[in-house]
């Protein structure tokens, strides 16, 4: 039976399912399964390695989870976001896929789970960071964006990455 990682939980607590920042590359694959793609060793450069889980990113430095995220929020692939293997499944709950997701829609479901949150700046956006550090990544006003404000990306980063 797969294990079910909620993205409401991950975002509450920081942990994706049994994973967390610091984790071990081999405890990550014991608890997800085999990944669907492991990054290019010329592309990401050691310590730095990592691998991919269909949209779901995950960085490591020697050996260690630095870096977690899914930037692939779009209602046009929603199997980026809804995944599943033998190992694992992700339940998607209130970020599901079918529909864009707004930062007040956001902010008001934070409020309703009663999850703390502040207001920051992320690479030029206005993200919101939950106390769990993840962060909730916004388009903005980015050219790319078919609707302002939309959630596209959920990240945990550790602090030294």
């Amino acid at each position: 039976m797969a294990t079910v990682v909620s993205l409401e939980s991950f975002i509450g607590t920081g942990y994706f399912g049994p994973v967390t920042l610091g984790d071990r590359i081999e405890t990550v694959k014991q608890a997800l399964g085999t990944p669907s793609y492991t990054f290019n060793p010329e592309v990401v450069v050691p310590p730095l390695s990592g691998f991919t889980y269909n949209g779901y990113e995950f960085v490591f430095k020697h050996d260690r989870l630095v870096y977690f995220q899914n930037d692939n929020f779009d209602t046009d692939h929603p199997s980026l976001m809804e995944f599943a293997n033998a190992t694992f499944e992700v339940d998607t709950g209130y970020f599901r896929a079918d529909r864009l997701i707004t930062r007040s829609m956001a902010e008001s479901w934070l409020r309703q789970e009663q999850i703390a949150y502040s207001e920051i700046e992320y690479w030029g956006r206005k993200g919101r960071r939950a106390s769990s550090g993840v962060i909730l990544d916004f388009e903005d006003d980015l050219p790319v964006s078919k609707e302002k404000h939309t959630l596209f990306a959920l990240r945990l980063a550790a602090a030294d990455y």
